[in-house]
């Protein structure tokens, strides 16, 4: 980091520009190997890129016309996620939240009293930014398990090679997922366990996690379940999905492993996150969207008993008021219909909880 402030500090000197550092160096991840972007912040234009190189060091040169970077943190900050209405399903432009974590996470070299405040706006609304994040993340995985949903039934040899990246793509977009709900908002694939040695909440199964994504779960691999790692990446899903979204500590999640209770998600969907609820997007595009305290009571049952949940949701209650309503008697009715609408079943020859509530027609109220 040392050379980039110099070089920063060079091209700043130059250009008479903004400069701020950012990429995996500058938020203490990379190698001896990895470039340093900086950011030169134009005052018109368009962006550009170009790389100059010492002798052991590439760096990466964004040319970011300033008010190019303002829209972004802009638009970042005005969004509002939701599954109903008029802008339903509509996410904010990668391009814009990329460029809004880097200033934010970014190193300031040189300012022209522009950029502070900028960055500024993004630290006054952190959860805002970490659900953009957290959004890119869980559409990422969900997609991918839909996906992994189609190739794992496949007698195609080609199909299985296929299954087996998106599995590993499934379960490195759901870890990521994990890293951003506890704001550790890098972008880096590649980065994703040095993230997590950093960043996991406590209990996170890293060593497990490691396990799937390097295994072959189309192969045969002895010990390993398809249904392991499908259970598991939906888990870190959901997760990030429910606790995560409301700014919740995921060292709060009560389990990342499947349980031995009857309760247990349908492995058919894949949720999706907005501020109106979670969408569950399942066989045939069929989409059921459930209020947040609803999608709460849906992703804690991983194997888990009636009374479970309800412990689980009731300790969740008062960390958000998007939970107040999970009292036990209201946990029992959203069992009993999530399973009527087959998003929960009930798994034979587990330990029975004995399902409580009035059945009725879903959605829930």
């Amino acid at each position: 980091m040392v050379v980039g402030r110099v070089v920063g500090e060079r091209l700043a000197r130059t250009a008479c520009r903004p400069v701020f550092l950012s990429g995996s160096v500058a938020v203490g991840l990379g190698n001896a190997a990895s470039d340093i972007d900086i950011y030169l912040i134009e005052p018109g234009g368009v962006a550009v890129r170009e790389q100059l190189f010492t002798e052991d060091t590439r760096f990466d040169v964004h040319y970011i016309p300033y008010p190019t970077l303002q829209a972004a943190v802009d638009r970042v900050l005005r969004s509002r996620l939701v599954a109903i209405g008029p802008a339903a399903g509509q996410s904010v432009a990668h391009a814009d939240v990329t460029l809004a974590v880097h200033l934010h996470q970014g190193e300031i070299v040189h300012d022209d009293g522009r950029l502070a405040p900028l960055r500024e706006r993004l630290a006054a609304s952190p959860l805002t930014l970490r659900k953009a994040v957290i959004n890119h993340w869980v559409l990422d995985a969900a997609g991918r398990c839909e996906d992994f949903t189609g190739l794992r039934g496949s007698v195609n040899a080609d199909d299985q090679e296929a299954g087996l990246l998106t599995a590993r793509a499934m379960l490195t977009a759901g870890a990521k997922a994990v890293a951003a709900a506890a704001d550790d908002l890098h972008f880096g694939e590649k980065w994703v366990w040095h993230q997590l040695a950093r960043s996991a909440p406590p209990g996170f199964p890293q060593e497990h996690c490691r396990q799937l994504v390097r295994a072959d779960p189309l192969g045969g691999m002895t010990g390993l379940r398809v249904e392991d790692v499908v259970a598991f990446a939906q888990t870190c899903i959901a997760a990030a999905a429910t606790l995560g979204w409301q700014g919740i500590p995921l060292g709060q999640w009560p389990s990342w492993h499947r349980r031995n209770g009857p309760l247990v998600r349908s492995a058919s969907y894949a949720p999706r996150a907005y501020e109106d609820g979670i969408v569950l997007i399942g066989p045939g595009s069929r989409h059921i969207h459930l209020k947040p305290d609803v999608a709460l009571v849906w992703s804690l049952a991983d194997g888990a008993r009636a009374a479970d949940i309800a412990d689980e949701a009731g300790r969740l209650r008062d960390a958000s008021p998007a939970y107040h309503v999970l009292h036990a008697g209201r946990c029992a009715t959203l069992i009993s219909r999530l399973a009527d609408a087959g998003l929960v079943h009930e798994v034979k020859g587990a330990q029975r909880s004995g399902r409580t509530g009035a059945g009725g027609a879903w959605p829930a109220p």
